[in-house]
């Protein structure tokens, strides 16, 4: 292969790479703030996650309030290439549940409920 080649394939590979690392990891001072539940407009099958208007608020605590879950608190973890937050709460016993999370080149953060139907709490502040 000649030079030029070379290097658009490893430029690339930054480049994607880079790209692919600021998408997915977030920091909790960037997590905290209020979500809304968006295209939640399909059959239900998930008991988990909310089919209905939602605000979910994360506090710089580590708490949360939601109508759907009540009020709990959250954990963000951080992987090799994403991030996930997990929101316990007490309905009816202690529960909690897991989201990966990310964003979209400079996008607000989105909580990632059902991926195949774009179901997510975006960030609105």
């Amino acid at each position: 292969m000649n030079d030029k080649v070379i290097r658009f394939i490893i430029i690339t590979l930054f480049v994607g790479s880079a790209i692919t690392v600021y998408d997915n990891l977030l920091f909790k001072s960037m997590v905290s703030g209020t979500y809304v539940n968006s295209n939640f407009n399909y059959d239900p099958f998930l008991v988990e996650i909310p089919y209905r208007p939602d605000t979910l608020i994360l506090a710089d605590d580590g708490k949360f309030n939601s109508n759907y879950w009540g009020r709990g608190t959250y954990q963000v973890t951080h992987h090799f290439i994403y991030t996930q937050i997990t929101l316990s709460y007490n309905i009816l016993g202690k529960g909690s549940i897991t989201f990966n999370m990310n964003r979209y080149c400079y996008w607000l953060p989105q909580i990632i409920l059902f991926d195949v139907e774009d179901h997510a709490y975006r960030k609105i502040k």
